[in-house]
């Protein structure tokens, strides 16, 4: 996908590079917090909402 939007970047492909970049982020911010506190670490920083 990096290669595609590297050489005919899209506005789709532009959103969903930032949306990885930020999930990748927050894996780094969180590496190493025990694993029962990841997936509510991840919920909450994602903003994810279910419905």
């Amino acid at each position: 996908m990096f290669d595609v939007h590297d050489s005919q970047p899209t506005e789709l492909s532009t959103t969903a590079m930032a949306g990885i970049q930020a999930i990748y982020r927050i894996e780094e911010e969180i590496r190493g917090l025990p694993p029962v506190s990841l997936f509510g670490a991840r919920h909450t920083r994602s903003g994810y909402q279910t419905c």
